[in-house]
């Protein structure tokens, strides 16, 4: 059974879920916004399964860094050093917070994880692109029947945004005099389309990106992937830890991410023919992502140049290519090759050919190159 330690970068929405679970004082409505994939959904079926457990577990998270949890200053009574002993030296002080967590094992937990907790109802829609009144009637309409066991009645609505005004307005009635059992979770990707009236009776908990860090992390505990090839990932995930593990599935991303770094470490061999095919050769809707992953790679480069350690780089599987770039290339040229980085971005969103934008980009890099030999 998910787990509200399981959710990584959302601390602030934890913590208020956290106070709510231990004081009782649960909210009739809830708008939990943000991206797809930033565990919006995720903490709504946590939450849910939580208020109905009847045997909820005060738990130890896993080791977490200091300042994933720094407001959750517990061990005060204790001295710095103590706090940081065993994390290492010069490393971030270590803290383990409780969280209440469903049990996983009570009739209502087994129900709730396998979609049959009869008072946890997810509210759908037939129309993919609007939820409209009679749908939110028959939520009202169902709302009438007190819950069947737990001590709430919840309902969880995907895809809010959609709702029509004629369904919020109908949605509003309900939240200006709930039965006392009620607890509705909306999920929403932003509050821009919501009536000022749905968002003054809803206690708003928004979604923050998450940072690469901890991406990677994660990326390397739950899928074992290697070091690097969660940082490349973390990198392209934008801060939404759903959207790295899209791409952890995604063979054809890690296969260009394989053939751009190859092309580049060997760009200064490469002849015009084979710049040209490997421009013309770039998928349209890859463009932006090769275009990255050569950011990345000028970057690692630079890195390198500048501290010699390869303990902060993306492409460490690739350490001796990079050190042998930085070899090659010294500041004037790699300040040089990310301005032209930076030319072919903005070329890119303009009427310019794309092949044309990569083949020269890449032409000029090989010229930093051999400037230098």
């Amino acid at each position: 059974m998910r787990k509200f330690s399981e959710i990584i970068g959302q601390n602030a929405i934890i913590d208020h879920l956290q106070n709510a679970l231990r004081t009782g004082s649960i909210s009739h409505a809830y708008m939990i916004s943000g991206d797809a994939g930033s565990g919006r959904g995720t903490i709504a079926s946590i939450f849910a399964a939580a208020m109905q457990c009847g045997d909820l577990q005060e738990e130890q998270c896993g080791d977490l860094r200091e300042e994933q949890y720094g407001d959750r200053q517990e061990e005060s009574g204790r001295s710095a050093e103590e706090r940081s002993q065993g994390s290492g030296m010069g490393a971030p002080a270590r803290i383990r917070p409780r969280l209440l967590e469903p049990c996983g094992k009570c009739l209502s937990c087994i129900q709730a994880q396998s979609g049959n907790q009869p008072d946890i109802i997810t509210v759908t829609h037939a129309k993919p692109n609007s939820i409209s009144v009679d749908e939110i009637r028959r939520m009202r309409a169902d709302l009438q029947i007190k819950p069947y066991a737990g001590p709430h009645k919840i309902y969880i609505i995907p895809d809010a945004e959609k709702l029509t005004i004629p369904a919020q307005n109908a949605l509003l009635k309900t939240l200006e005099e709930p039965p006392e059992y009620a607890v509705i979770l909306l999920i929403a990707d932003g509050t821009s389309a919501f009536l000022p009236t749905i968002l003054s009776r809803c206690v708003i908990l928004q979604t923050r990106a998450v940072e690469e860090a901890q991406i990677a992390d994660f990326l390397q505990r739950q899928k074992s992937l290697p070091p690097d090839q969660a940082r490349v990932l973390a990198r392209f995930a934008g801060g939404n830890p759903g959207k790295s593990l899209q791409l952890v599935d995604d063979r054809e991303f890690l296969e260009l991410r394989d053939k751009t770094v190859d092309f580049l470490a060997h760009i200064a061999k490469r002849d015009a023919l084979q710049i040209s095919e490997f421009a013309a050769g770039i998928d349209p809707a890859r463009r932006d992502a090769v275009l990255t992953f050569v950011l990345m790679w000028f970057r690692d480069v630079l890195l390198y140049l500048s501290v010699q350690d390869s303990e902060t780089l993306i492409f460490q599987e690739d350490i001796q290519y990079i050190i042998e770039a930085a070899g090659i290339i010294g500041f004037d040229q790699l300040g040089a090759i990310l301005d032209e980085i930076d030319a072919a971005s903005r070329r890119l969103r303009s009427n310019v050919s794309a092949d044309a934008v990569f083949e020269v980009l890449f032409l000029k890099i090989r010229a930093e190159y051999r400037r230098r030999t």
